[in-house]
């Protein structure tokens, strides 16, 4: 059986030559039309004017070979040939099989010739087409300064004939006043005038040597210009015959070609009912060869198995070999890196012994001073918030009439948030559960105490950071007009408790809140952080 890839292949080669026969058949008529018309003006059937059909024959000659160039320039006709479709894809045995086979790889050495005089044939007909064009412009343009100059010797001569007309009239109207003058016997007036007459001849003899003069140079002029042009007609004339002959031996050529395309469809027929016997022989085989390797499959999959099997363990020892090889490799070439930086390191610090001694002498005896320092600053902090706490305990438990007024609010929870700077801070907002710290003059939103009255006040603000930020919150006073800073608080480090309680005289509805001093991004405060107030004295 035929696949459908072979039926395809040669059905576009069938194409494409079917193509080029027409193609080639029209060109052929169309110049047998050329050929005809042209002979018709030899034999005198057609009264053109020479210079008409000599045009015609040119443009026409151009036509022609822009038409057989048109051909080849689509693609090529012989390209298509699919060569991997040859014979060869069958491991052919036989000696028919190779018989056919050497006639294949013939006929498709015929095409590639053939292709190869197209192409040649191509590049001639654009050659002939270009030199045609030139020539054809170079005849017109002689043609039409012959003609003007033609025309300018015709006026010349024309008026040449005019001026002789003239000459005679007058010659006939003076023998004849000459003749009546005789008659009347005036001798003297007549030689007179028979003198005047002499000179004026003489004259008129004189210019008309000088027109003829240049008459003859002129016709010797148009002489050499027709003799010109009609020895580049004759160039022109053979070019045609070879033209013509070229187009027959083009006529020729094709003709070949549909012979060749006879016989290679002739061939291919052959080579058709080849291929049927080869496909029918390659399939009988191939079942063949199928049945018996899955025979041989079934007898040696045991072993195949048992060969897998030791495959990959040999394959699975030798991959562990050569990774212990790569290993021991590198363990070495890393055990005399180290060595090497081991030496190095040896002399570096026997090199730096002395001065790293007396400097960690020097920066242990430093260490000591300051952790004394730390703990008494620890102590002192400790005292001063036990104090802090104290005082607040003792001031939110007094009974008095004066202290009446009091609050005292926390976070309540660890807090990170982004602070702006001059933002009043309004997260203290968890109430301390104190008798005396129910205010409702502390707005929880908002963060901002409102003096109840006149009064001696005193404010705390306790500041517990989680982060290594250097923080610095301020404690603000805000009267009608104006606003000042009270107090402020400040945190250097992580885990250190800022403190900050000073005594304000307040006014009645002054405001007192807690206000940034700068942009704090992911600022962290402890839960212990608070902001508390209590009236002392009223004014």
């Amino acid at each position: 059986m035929r696949t459908q890839k072979q039926v395809k292949t040669i059905a576009s080669q069938l194409e494409v030559l079917e193509e080029l026969r027409d193609q080639l058949e029209k060109n052929i008529d169309y110049i047998n039309s050329v050929l005809h018309k042209g002979k018709e003006w030899i034999d005198e059937t057609n009264n053109e004017s020479f210079v008409k059909i000599n045009q015609f024959l040119v443009t026409e000659t151009s036509e022609c070979l822009r038409r057989c160039a048109s051909i080849t320039d689509d693609e090529d006709m012989a390209e298509p040939v699919d060569r991997n479709t040859t014979l060869n894809e069958y491991n052919t045995k036989d000696q028919d099989d190779k018989e056919t086979v050497q006639k294949t790889h013939k006929l498709e050495t015929m095409v590639t010739t053939q292709a190869k005089d197209m192409k040649l044939l191509k590049h001639q007909l654009k050659q002939l087409v270009k030199q045609n064009e030139r020539k054809s412009k170079l005849q017109a343009e002689m043609e039409q300064s012959f003609h003007f100059k033609f025309e300018a010797v015709m006026r010349e001569l024309e008026a040449a004939s005019n001026f002789m007309s003239h000459l005679q009239s007058q010659n006939e109207s003076l023998s004849s006043q000459v003749i009546e003058m005789f008659k009347l016997g005036s001798t003297p007036d007549v030689t007179d005038r028979l003198h005047s007459v002499e000179l004026s001849v003489t004259e008129h003899n004189t210019k008309l040597e000088e027109l003829l003069l240049q008459e003859r140079l002129t016709e010797n002029s148009i002489l050499i210009k027709v003799k010109e042009y009609l020895a580049q007609s004759g160039s022109l004339d053979d070019q045609t015959k070879w033209v013509k002959s070229f187009f027959a031996q083009l006529a020729n050529d094709v003709k070949h070609v549909n012979e060749s395309y006879g016989q290679v469809q002739k061939s291919l027929k052959v080579q058709e009912e080849n291929l049927r016997s080869l496909e029918k022989r390659f399939e009988d085989s191939e079942k063949l060869k199928a049945k018996q390797l899955q025979d041989l499959e079934t007898k040696s999959q045991p072993k195949y198995e048992s060969a897998n099997a030791l495959k990959s363990q040999s394959e699975s020892i030798t991959a562990n070999y050569k990774q212990i090889n790569t290993d021991f490799k590198q363990l070495c070439l890393k055990f005399d890196k180290q060595k090497i930086e081991t030496t190095d390191r040896l002399f570096q610090l026997s090199a730096t012994n002395i001065s790293t001694a007396a400097y960690m002498k020097e920066q242990i005896k430093k260490f000591g001073v300051m952790e004394a320092k730390l703990a008494t600053i620890d102590k002192k902090n400790n005292d001063v918030s036990s104090q802090v706490v104290q005082l607040l305990s003792r001031i939110l438990h007094l009974e008095s009439k004066e202290t009446h007024e009091a609050f005292c609010v926390e976070l309540g929870e660890n807090l990170e948030i982004d602070v702006r700077k001059d933002q009043i801070f309004p997260f203290f907002n968890q109430r301390i559960n104190l008798a005396s710290s129910q205010s409702k003059n502390f707005d929880t939103n908002t963060g901002i105490y409102i003096a109840p009255c006149n009064g001696l006040y005193l404010v705390c603000l306790k500041l517990e950071t989680l982060n290594d930020l250097k923080v610095t919150f301020n404690v603000c006073r805000k009267d009608k007009h104006n606003e000042d800073l009270a107090a402020f608080s400040k945190c250097l480090s992580k885990d250190i408790i800022g403190l900050d309680i000073v005594a304000l005289d307040l006014n009645k509805d002054d405001q007192v809140y807690v206000r940034s001093n700068d942009n704090y991004l992911g600022l962290q405060l402890g839960a212990n952080s608070s902001f508390s107030c209590v009236l002392l004295s009223k004014f």
